[in-house]
């Protein structure tokens, strides 16, 4: 079974620290009430570097997916999602331009 971490329901500091993650890849000792649980969120490998026209087409893909989206499946899940996805779209772009 995988479970799957939502991004968009961390705090900034945790948000940092998996963006920290997957640029240099790593584990994340996972804890509960501040309890280690012999857990570990991995990152295997590292983010590879986008280059500009990859991410202009990321980016571009990403928004005419939304297009095809009916309103009734504009839940809360489809919001914290396409919160995340575009997040990482927008930091992809800044980081191929250097700006980041």
């Amino acid at each position: 079974m995988i479970n799957y971490i939502e991004i968009a329901n961390l705090g900034r500091v945790a948000q940092d620290a998996i963006h920290e993650h997957r640029l240099r890849g790593g584990q994340v000792p996972v804890t509960r009430l501040g309890q280690p649980t012999g857990a570990h969120l991995t990152v295997a490998r590292p983010d590879a570097p986008v280059t500009l026209p990859e991410a202009m087409k990321l980016a571009a893909r990403l928004l005419a997916a939304f297009d095809d989206v009916r309103p009734d499946d504009m839940t809360d899940i489809f919001y914290i999602h396409a919160h995340n996805e575009l997040t990482l779209a927008l930091r992809d772009l800044l980081n191929a331009l250097g700006a980041r």
